[in-house]
């Protein structure tokens, strides 16, 4: 529809939603899943910050 790039981003948390949304624009955009994560481990958030990101990416390259 356009040149312009455009990232959909409300609500999406899960891999499949990121999948769904990235194939119908140019990405996807996470943020209050990332903040959940960090609000539930602090401090040792980094590996499961680590794998939610990798899974959302592997979701979006699918798309």
């Amino acid at each position: 529809m356009t040149d312009v790039p455009c990232a959909i981003g409300f609500g999406i948390s899960t891999p499949g939603q990121a999948k769904n949304m990235a194939a119908v624009s140019d990405g996807a955009i996470v943020g209050s899943a990332i903040v959940k994560i960090i609000a539930r481990y602090g401090t040792e958030a980094g590996p499961e910050l680590y794998k939610y990101v990798k899974s959302m990416k592997e979701a979006v390259s699918e798309a």
